[in-house]
């Protein structure tokens, strides 16, 4: 069955596949031939793999080996793109996900014996690569490697082996990662996506600034592509919209994030985040009525674009640069039967204390 689902593939994707493993002087071989080469290279690698795989992916491989084949996903690409990329599975063009039963008994034999203690070691190190990976940046957009090791040798108390990390890095980027290693700095996908636009300006508009170090659980945090620091202004910011225009907290939350990731992301001084914000808002539903309106709204939205941390100040907010303080929610102390700082009028256990 595995043979035979190569076999569907084309030629240039079966040559990818040979690229990908390291076959060597196969090039001149049939189809038939080259299926043959790559059978028992992609069964061997299973383990190699595995250990690459995030909780959530391998998530999607317990399923599949399961079910042994997936016919109600809507955009199966989406989902189970980076196994179909690797060999290991078929994708149909009716949108049908099917595993053979040779690479669905190895990934049985993982699950079920768990391998050995080795195996899992190198998974838990590859997840802590990882999340350093992410946290950084989704903080500062990209980051020297020499700054990154520092880092990570801070956090941890342990040395970074640069090519342990790299050999990890360079098969993590093949799984079709949001991240990738530039001129000696591992960068964000948004900022090399477009001819490198990103990239160069905001190498050229973060020069001679200086990191922002949080400390380590903060930092962490930023692992999660949805984090965002929740300050006083942001909680006010939301009771107003929520209030005032009637959203539930679904849009209210993604009113929020929109705001907040455009501002984080902008790699250069004039970007018009307010007026791009202002217009997706309205289409949402958060359309002023009146000019007193508009300016309690724009007063609301530019204090928390001034509290944000952003790319362009690596890390750092607007206020923070400019010498104007402003303390994150968690930080201010309120008692629990108290009125919520954030303005909603509610106490402040059946607000932002919940």
């Amino acid at each position: 069955m595995m043979k035979l689902q190569l076999k569907k593939r084309t030629k240039d994707e079966l040559k990818e596949l040979v690229k990908l493993y390291g076959l060597k002087g196969v090039s001149k071989l049939n189809k038939d031939a080259l299926c043959d080469e790559l059978m028992p290279v992609i069964l061997q690698e299973i383990k190699s793999w595995v250990v690459l795989f995030d909780e959530s992916q391998l998530a999607i491989v317990q399923k599949l080996v399961n079910e042994g084949q997936i016919k109600d996903c809507t955009n199966p690409k989406s989902v189970y793109g980076f196994l179909e990329s690797i060999g290991h599975v078929e994708i149909s063009k009716d949108n049908v996900v099917t595993i053979s039963e040779e690479i669905k008994e190895e990934y049985k034999r993982y699950f079920e014996q768990k391998e050995t203690n080795a195996l899992e070691s190198k998974y838990l190190q590859y997840a802590k690569f990882r999340k350093y990976t992410l946290a950084a940046l989704h903080l500062y957009g990209m980051i020297e490697i020499d700054v990154f090791k520092d880092l990570y040798e801070k956090y941890e108390s342990e040395t970074l082996d640069l090519q342990v990390y790299f050999d990890w890095f360079n098969l993590d980027a093949k799984l079709s990662r949001p991240y990738d290693y530039v001129d000696g700095y591992l960068v964000a996908e948004c900022l090399y996506f477009f001819e490198m636009q990103g990239f160069n300006e905001l190498i050229q508009n973060t020069q001679g600034k200086s990191y922002y170090i949080p400390a380590k659980e903060e930092f962490l945090r930023y692992s999660d592509e949805n984090y965002y620091e929740h300050t006083l202004h942001i909680e006010r910011l939301k009771t107003h919209i929520k209030t005032t225009y009637k959203l539930d907290d679904i849009k209210v939350e993604e009113a929020i994030f929109d705001l907040s990731l455009g501002q984080q992301i902008t790699t250069k001084s004039g970007d018009q985040i307010l007026q791009h914000t202002l217009a997706h808002w309205n289409v949402m539903g958060i359309s002023p009525k009146s000019m007193e309106e508009v300016n309690k709204l724009v007063g609301l939205v530019i204090k928390v674009m001034n509290t944000t941390r952003i790319w362009l100040n690596k890390g750092f907010t607007p206020d923070e640069v400019n010498g104007v303080k402003s303390e994150p929610i968690n930080k201010i102390k309120v008692g629990r039967n108290e009125i919520c700082p954030c303005g909603s009028g509610k106490k402040y256990k059946k607000c932002c204390g919940r």
